[in-house]
């Protein structure tokens, strides 16, 4: 829109060539701003558009005034005027975009804080309680006592008790519902969508699948303590391999192109003028600025999005009447990507703590107190001897804290794929599924040790 009205083209013009080339709710609001108008619903175009940009849903209400703005910079014939119209589009844009995400925000914060307490504190709860399950049906076998102590009068059998196999099966089902929740939540906010998520929550669903089936096949065919060594052999291989799934956030890429935004814009700008083509004006800057070759291969990526080479076959249109065009273009477009970046900002900061707490919870609150429950069930048993029940608890809070460390991984990408207020070297799926396994095991033996 921006490049039409640039160009001096008509109202009629700018909406035919803008619903052509765009998606999504403008496409649909010009489309039936086009009917309307046709059928004579409305008086003109104008009046059609401004009718149906103040019914949309509340949800995309915040576009309806920057299109307002825009459509009655189309009847502006002074040049100055009509640049100075163009520029209140574009605050009043940003001014409703900050506006929306804010409001977004507020509604964000009781979904992320329900998920983070039903699905990552609950789940730690009901993991510290299972043993007890056990216990109470241990009491229905009896106990006898004789010169080696105390023992149970029927040995439990080579699985474990049927409360202690639900209990471990529902606990471990306690991170795909948060995975399935946070995934969903996300994929349905637009303005916190995230590329590098497409596609994750499945693949970790399936991870987590096929590590679970995995770690009762390796638990009913090995002999209780060396099923425990093995599946955490299994996880430690897991941990490896999971940063496949994930594509790590690099922090400095989004900061090093804000900064450098404003000069590369102003290298293409004058490349434009000279007469170059929009691309090959974006290639030869890229030489000269990181960011650069960072726009002009999301540039090449984007290429096959309708919506992308629709705007971008716009500005070489538009650069073959007059240059300035595309340069003023792209010099809006260098104030607009700053502004969005400062407004995305201010999204991630409200909620950075639900993520912080996340990581936090999952990757040393989980593995220390599971650690601990797991070692205090042993209490007058050594770990040599232990009946096969413990060792079914210990394998599925083993299994229980990968899952956990993922999941909060998962959560804190989510919601912080910036990683601004997170230790950078925690950053990797890899260093936290180890290190959550490291601090279980290190609880654990702790506990063994202070209980037996």
């Amino acid at each position: 829109m921006t490049v039409c009205v640039q160009a001096e083209m008509t109202l009629a013009e700018t909406v035919i060539t803008v619903w052509q080339n765009s998606s999504g709710a403008i496409r649909k609001l010009l489309e039936r701003a086009i009917r309307k108008a046709a059928l004579g619903g409305a008086r003109s175009l104008e009046e059609a558009i401004e009718h149906e940009a103040k019914d949309l849903p509340d949800r995309i209400r915040w576009i309806s005034q920057p299109i307002i703005d825009f459509i009655q910079s189309t009847d502006e014939p002074d040049e100055h005027q009509r640049h100075a119209l163009i520029e209140k589009a574009h605050e009043s844009s940003l001014a409703s975009c900050r506006q929306a995400i804010r409001e977004d925000t507020s509604t964000l914060r009781v979904p992320f804080s329900t998920i983070f307490a039903m699905g990552i504190v609950l789940p730690i709860i009901v993991a510290t309680i299972l043993p007890l399950w056990g216990m109470v049906s241990q009491d229905d076998l009896g106990w006898e006592y004789g010169s080696t102590g105390r023992s149970m009068a029927t040995p439990l059998p080579k699985t474990p008790d049927e409360i202690t196999l639900i209990g471990g099966i529902t606990i471990l089902a306690f991170p795909l519902v948060c995975i399935v929740a946070t995934n969903s939540l996300v994929n349905n906010r637009e303005l916190i969508s995230n590329p590098m998520l497409n596609g994750l929550g499945s693949k970790m669903l399936f991870l987590f699948g096929i590590l679970g089936a995995l770690s009762l096949a390796i638990m009913l065919l090995f002999h209780a303590p060396l099923s425990f060594w093995v599946v955490i052999g299994a996880l430690v291989i897991t941990s490896f391999l999971a940063h496949r799934l994930f594509k790590t956030p690099k922090s400095h890429i989004g900061t090093t192109y804000r900064a450098e935004s404003p000069s590369e814009m102003s290298s293409i700008c004058g490349r434009l003028v000279m007469g170059e083509h929009p691309l090959r004006a974006i290639l030869l800057s890229s030489r000269d600025s990181r960011s650069s070759q960072k726009l002009f291969k999301n540039a090449l990526f984007t290429i096959g999005k309708k919506r992308d080479t629709g705007a971008f076959r716009l500005v070489e249109e538009a650069s073959k009447k007059d240059p300035r065009i595309a340069a003023r273009v792209f010099r809006q477009f260098s104030s607009h990507l700053i502004e969005l970046g400062r407004i995305e900002d201010e999204l991630r900061n409200e909620l950075r703590p639900i993520a912080q707490s996340a990581l936090v919870a999952t990757l040393v609150l989980c593995p220390f107190v599971l650690g601990i429950v797991a070692g205090f069930n042993s209490i007058g048993q050594f770990s040599g001897n232990m009946p096969d029940d413990k060792f079914w608890i210990r394998t599925i809070f083993a299994v229980f804290v990968l899952e956990m460390a993922l999941t909060g991984y998962w959560l804190a990408i989510c919601l912080s794929p910036d990683g601004k207020g997170m230790p950078k070297r925690l950053l990797s799926p890899r260093i936290v599924a180890v290190l959550s396994i490291l601090i279980f095991l290190a609880s654990l033996e702790v506990s063994c040790w202070v209980f037996s």
